[in-house]
């Protein structure tokens, strides 16, 4: 019984991190698949640490119910963990980076190139 009980515990778990990841994603990155323009990287770091919040939040809302849990905490925290982890590596929010960097480097004129004196 006591395999059982883990492998129920980390699937709770990861149903759990499941949804709390797709809280995070739907509040900070679905605005900009919306056409949304990202203005700095300043706002890009500030929802990268409203991101690490939420996923420790998640995380912690795990421990605090560890003693009402009707199976081992601790597999229900690895499997909340593994899928705030897959999620965020399954959504790659770097596709938005790119025309951060685009926006935020003047462009060069080809004729003042470089020149050597």
């Amino acid at each position: 019984m006591a395999v059982v009980d883990g492998i129920l515990a980390f699937l709770a778990g990861a149903v759990f991190g499941g949804l709390f990841a797709a809280l995070k994603y739907f509040l900070l990155w679905r605005p900009f698949g919306r056409g949304k323009k990202l203005r700095s990287t300043s706002a890009v770091m500030g929802r990268y640490g409203i991101g690490h919040g939420i996923n420790i939040a998640a995380l912690v809302t795990v421990f605090l119910f560890r003693n009402v849990l009707p199976f081992p905490f601790e597999y229900a925290l690895i499997g909340t963990a593994l899928a705030l982890v897959l999620f965020g590596k399954f959504y790659p929010v770097t596709r938005y980076l790119p025309e951060l960097k685009t926006e935020s480097k003047p462009e060069q004129n080809p004729e003042q190139g470089s020149e050597e004196v």
